[in-house]
């Protein structure tokens, strides 16, 4: 019996400390930063599409539709249970998200578009303030890449 006992309390004491798995970890997260990516990808699709048809009424629900479904992403990032060393892994990836964010809600000034006395400044004003997001989100790109490449290497993980 204590032969038992002590075995059951060896197996427990193992899986306890081994925590959360580094590569389930791994990607989940690389899944849920792709779903964002591709979330963030139709706001652009859709504003293309308005653009052709002149609606640029509709962007605001376009944006708004993009940002709830990027705000669900960031929550479950958010939830996951990060391993040791995952912690910078798991911060850059929630940057890369609101940085996703903070852009697809700049696709809803180009309302201004669809305004009969919209100014091209004003109108040039939208775009470049999407670009300096999309700038802003190839940078959160970047650093998750890096931290993601870390997190591999300190856990042997083999990336694909």
């Amino acid at each position: 019996m204590k032969k038992l006992l002590f075995t059951l309390f060896a197996t427990a004491l193992l899986l306890t400390s081994c925590g959360p798995d580094p590569v389930k970890f791994n990607d989940s997260m690389v899944s849920l930063m792709t779903k964002a990516q591709k979330d963030y990808e139709s706001v652009h699709e859709s504003y293309e599409k308005l653009l052709e048809e002149e609606k640029y009424d509709q962007m605001g629900t376009i944006s708004k539709s993009a940002v709830d479904s990027l705000n669900v992403r960031l929550e479950a990032v958010k939830k996951l249970e990060v391993p040791s060393n995952g912690e910078e892994f798991q911060a850059a990836s929630i940057s890369f998200i609101e940085a996703l964010i903070a852009a697809a809600k700049e696709y809803d000034k180009l309302e201004i578009m669809g305004k009969e006395d919209a100014t091209n400044e004003e109108i040039q004003a939208a775009v470049d303030a999407i670009e300096a997001k999309d700038d802003a989100v190839d940078s959160a790109f970047d650093s998750v890449t890096s931290m993601q490449k870390e997190f591999a290497k300190k856990k042997n993980i083999e990336l694909r």
